[in-house]
């Protein structure tokens, strides 16, 4: 008898939304930069049956970072990017009803939107899109699991770390140094062959 979980789809469409952790690096600021807290939704779509599987996909993220006591005004930086995942994912222990995985890759970002919240005696909202490159490349390693219902229909949980290769701003900002987006994702999803 053909077990359930034996020969799986040639693709897997991925849906996913959670939790993000984001920051710049490489910013000097007499300030206190602190992480900011965001999301991301979307969905990847995985090639391949097996140990080995292609990933890539569209996911929206909002990423930032926060600087407070910076005088007397804290500043909050909201940016809105459309990422595109080019993965490879390897499935290290692969059991019939749950497996484990890691990835790693590349990941090209552009900016949808990036403001600018100051906050202090006057408060006040800046658009500071044209101060981000409108591409915003990052490598990227995930770790996660799977729980199979089906051979084609499974719960995915992951966590997601991803860095700048190459500075995310244009140079006359931010007193011409380089800034580097850094963040970290926790993600919940299904994988539904097809």
């Amino acid at each position: 008898a053909e077990s359930k979980y034996e020969e799986k789809s040639l693709f897997t469409i991925e849906p996913i939304g959670g939790y993000l952790s984001s920051g710049f690096t490489e910013i000097k600021t007499p300030g206190t930069p602190k992480r900011r807290e965001g999301y991301v939704v979307g969905a990847n779509v995985l090639y391949g049956r097996g140990n080995w599987q292609l990933e890539t996909g569209l996911q929206y993220a909002e990423r930032g970072m926060l600087v407070n006591n910076l005088g007397s005004y804290n500043y909050e930086y909201t940016v809105k990017y459309l990422e595109v995942p080019a993965m490879l994912r390897w499935s290290f222990v692969n059991r019939q009803s749950w497996s484990l995985f890691s990835e790693a890759g590349l990941v090209l970002a552009t900016v949808q939107d990036a403001k600018l919240q100051a906050t202090g005696p006057y408060s006040e909202s800046a658009d500071v899109k044209d101060n981000f490159n409108s591409l915003d490349t990052r490598m990227a390693l995930s770790f996660g699991g799977t729980w199979k219902y089906t051979k084609n229909i499974a719960a995915v949980m992951m966590v997601n770390y991803q860095s700048s290769i190459s500075p995310m701003n244009k140079g006359n900002n931010w007193n011409g140094q380089d800034a580097y987006n850094d963040g970290y994702a926790v993600t919940v999803g299904g994988q539904f062959g097809i």
